[in-house]
């Protein structure tokens, strides 16, 4: 069984339940759809792609995939900063992976004209993301 087979009807019902607020929806263009309409109503957007501490190489080229796949779709209508959590873009399988990913993460949103948010996640992980943000 697969990442995706197995955590989305674990998500799905996670986020029905006790998420609705918070998660926008299942696919790019869903969250997007989301992401324009609270923009029609005045919000500010930001983006997050929930996971974190994560081990699996496959898991953090899905992250990254998802996330260009976002950035690359926005447009003035639904377009909002991108908060990344470290151990989801490669903090757990190594620093220089981490800042590879985000060094091109950043460069495809200055593109578009948006901003990267670091999210700090737990205490052990501090220092390799201030370390990476600050080589920005």
């Amino acid at each position: 069984m697969d990442f995706d087979s197995f955590w989305k009807p674990i998500d799905k019902v996670g986020c029905n339940l006790f998420g609705k607020r918070f998660v926008g929806a299942q696919s790019v263009d869903d969250v997007l759809g989301v992401g324009t309409e609270l923009k029609s109503r005045g919000y500010g957007i930001t983006y997050n792609l929930l996971g974190e501490h994560v081990a699996s190489k496959e898991t953090v080229e899905l992250a990254l995939r998802t996330t260009r796949e976002l950035i690359s779709k926005m447009n003035a209508d639904n377009s909002g900063n991108v908060s990344c959590k470290p151990t989801l873009y490669g903090l757990c399988l190594s620093k220089d992976k981490f800042k590879d990913i985000l060094g091109g993460l950043i460069d495809q949103a200055l593109d578009k004209g948006i901003e990267i948010e670091i999210d700090a996640e737990s205490y052990r992980y501090i220092p390799d993301t201030f370390e990476t943000f600050s080589y920005f």
